[in-house]
């Protein structure tokens, strides 16, 4: 599953995620400064999310359309936001499993 953004990026391009945006992209998904993730818009435009900075509380990124992930430049941060997607599937199908005990 893409992580939605609450709200549009600024004009650099960049977004600014707080609260419980940023315990779960940094506390559950465990991501850190450099890494990508798979992202959609508010309006449904998919992109990649670099993570700049996280401080205070504050994860600023740095998002792309996701279609240019085909570069050489970008190879990396693509096959991160495979991996971060499968990761995530796999944290789902252990949820769904675990869903009725306790």
């Amino acid at each position: 599953m893409k992580f939605i953004l609450p709200r549009e990026p600024g004009r650099d391009g960049r977004v600014r995620l707080s609260g419980d945006d940023y315990h779960y992209l940094v506390r559950v998904r465990r991501l850190a400064r450099g890494e990508v993730f798979p992202a959609r818009r508010p309006g449904g435009e998919e992109v990649l999310v670099r993570v700049l900075s996280l401080d205070r509380g504050i994860l600023i990124g740095e998002c792309r359309p996701a279609e240019a992930a085909g570069t050489a430049k970008d190879t990396a941060p693509a096959e991160l936001a495979a991996a971060g997607e499968a990761s995530s599937a796999a944290g789902a199908e252990f949820s769904a499993g675990n869903g009725g005990e306790g």
